[in-house]
């Protein structure tokens, strides 16, 4: 494994145990978190994205144990070729403050597309790793729909059919809309 994939993985893990891991004291608001918590967790499955996880994506984020979420993502556009992406990877939120709500994540993705140029047919693909941070702002009645913004890095490799497969590690940012 290359050095830079286990620093980038190494990065990964320890911000998810950072997140899961820390003690909480009660407190008086804890019934009012709890309820807030409880809707939370019934909200904002399905939304949009811009960056982040993927170039642009329809996103489904089930809870799948505690504060980890599940985040499955793909898009595509036909026409005289194709042109898509999906990703499939992890969120783990922190604590839920009312209306802001931290989160790291990371998984992988696939970018492709096929289609006819000057040159004739051709496919080219991109398949990377992403780790990112954000916040989740809580909007709209009872703060259930969230707007997040993320910032974090993608690191794979392109594979274009004449000139084969290239190395990256790029930042990202991100936007996404979830309902």
């Amino acid at each position: 494994m290359h050095v830079m994939q286990m620093r980038w993985w190494a990065t990964a893990g320890a911000l998810i145990v950072a997140a899961t891991a820390s003690p909480r004291v009660a407190s008086a608001g804890d019934e009012a978190d709890e309820a807030n918590e409880a809707d939370a967790a019934d909200a904002a499955d399905w939304g949009v994205q811009l960056g982040g996880p993927g170039v642009f994506e329809i996103m489904y984020r089930p809870r799948i144990l505690g504060p980890v979420l599940l985040e499955v993502g793909a898009f595509l556009v036909g026409g005289g070729g194709f042109i898509g992406n999906a990703s499939l990877g992890l969120a783990v939120e922190f604590r839920r403050p009312p209306s802001a709500q931290p989160y790291v994540a990371f998984g992988g993705g696939v970018v492709g597309g096929c289609g006819e140029s000057e040159e004739g047919p051709g496919c080219s693909s991109v398949v990377f790793g992403y780790s990112r941070m954000g916040l989740a702002l809580g909007v709209g009645p009872r703060q259930s729909n969230l707007v997040t913004l993320d910032v974090g890095g993608w690191y794979g490799a392109i594979n274009n059919d004449e000139r084969g497969y290239r190395r990256f590690i790029i930042p990202m940012a991100g936007v996404g809309y979830y309902w």
